[in-house]
């Protein structure tokens, strides 16, 4: 049987920790609550909640990655700006050489 977590710091070894969360998720699933509830009703943190079923289910990224984005041309100038993980600030404007931009982003993004 599990005992619900209030406040506590989290011990017990990885895989603990995981079994810990998978059956949370797994009775959540059966409870028909929603996720908000069933935290509530649980004592868990709903962060942690999400958090966890996003590890469980493959979704959580170990690496962030860069999201295409394509401007309408003609647009007034604006700047663009693109912060990497590395605290890399890069500021464009919208009508910077998309080739270099290209080359330029991924070679950046390798040190973040």
């Amino acid at each position: 049987m599990m005992e619900a977590r209030t406040g506590r710091r989290k011990t017990g070894s990885r895989e603990e920790r995981r079994a810990y969360w998978r059956e949370h998720i797994e009775r959540w699933r059966q409870s028909g609550q929603s996720k908000q509830a069933y935290c509530r009703s649980q004592g868990l943190n709903p962060a942690s909640f999400y958090r966890w079923q996003g590890k469980l289910n493959g979704v959580a990224k170990k690496t962030p990655g860069f999201i295409p984005v394509r401007l309408a041309k003609g647009l007034p100038s604006y700047p663009i700006e693109v912060t990497l993980g590395n605290g890399v600030v890069i500021r464009l404007d919208n009508d910077a050489d998309e080739a270099l931009i290209r080359q330029l982003l991924p070679e950046l993004g390798r040190g973040c």
